[in-house]
């Protein structure tokens, strides 16, 4: 027989038996949209029920003790998230959206590029909604995947550019931690070389000191 045609298990016994008692319901349909639209288990329903059935959650932008509770409960989430990433609330805020294509509609519209205008830079292989932040920049540059590899992989770390608050032009770099149509991984280490300035010269407008903000698209990777 065709080695490709031969099925071999890919989980272990136990992963099997939890499966089957976390998503019983699917009873042999096959679901591929994780990335989109990943499946709740039983046992995080049971839990959210336990927890809706014990406590009284209002508007967080309320003045009262429920809306206390609801508060304190997404603060716990942010701290987890924070923690997940290694980091803290003094270097990161968390901002809670709808969705990827919200947060990045959000960005696009209050993204300060600074006085003299800085560029939108974008990888190729990309979110369809990066595109549309383009609308929203000045001055917007896309970078082929390949050139992208070939100039951040010979960059020298050690270049004596560096963000600074004294600023007068604010870049920005969206790329995908993982594409989701090739499942192509990009390294999270391009995250200081562009700080860095490995890419001033995407730069539209020429400016003597740019500061450089970076947009790594991570929801994809993290459901995988």
């Amino acid at each position: 027989m065709d080695p490709f045609l031969k099925f071999s298990a890919v989980y272990s016994t136990n992963q099997e038996t939890l499966i089957a008692q976390e998503f019983g319901r699917l009873k042999g349909t096959y679901y591929l949209d994780h990335a989109g639209a990943t499946l709740y288990s039983e046992q995080q329903l049971q839990n959210i029920l336990q927890d809706l059935s014990k406590n009284v959650y209002s508007n967080p932008h309320a003045n009262n003790v429920t809306s206390k509770f609801t508060e304190d409960a997404i603060d716990i989430v942010r701290y987890r998230i924070l923690e997940h990433f290694n980091t803290s609330n003094e270097e990161y805020t968390v901002i809670f959206v709808s969705s990827t294509t919200a947060a990045l509609k959000t960005i696009a519209e209050y993204f300060d590029y600074g006085k003299k205008a800085g560029t939108l830079v974008h990888l190729e292989n990309n979110h369809t909604s990066v595109l549309g932040m383009r609308n929203y920049a000045t001055n917007s540059s896309e970078i082929k995947t390949e050139q992208a590899m070939y100039t951040l992989s010979c960059y020298d770390n050690g270049s004596t550019h560096s963000n600074s608050a004294n600023t007068d032009s604010n870049s920005l770099f969206v790329f995908p931690a993982q594409c989701n149509f090739s499942g192509s991984k990009y390294p999270l280490s391009w995250i200081d070389k562009v700080k860095n300035g490995a890419l001033n010269s995407f730069i539209k407008q020429k400016v003597r000191i740019g500061m450089w903000f970076l947009m790594p698209q991570v929801t994809y990777r993290q459901i995988t």
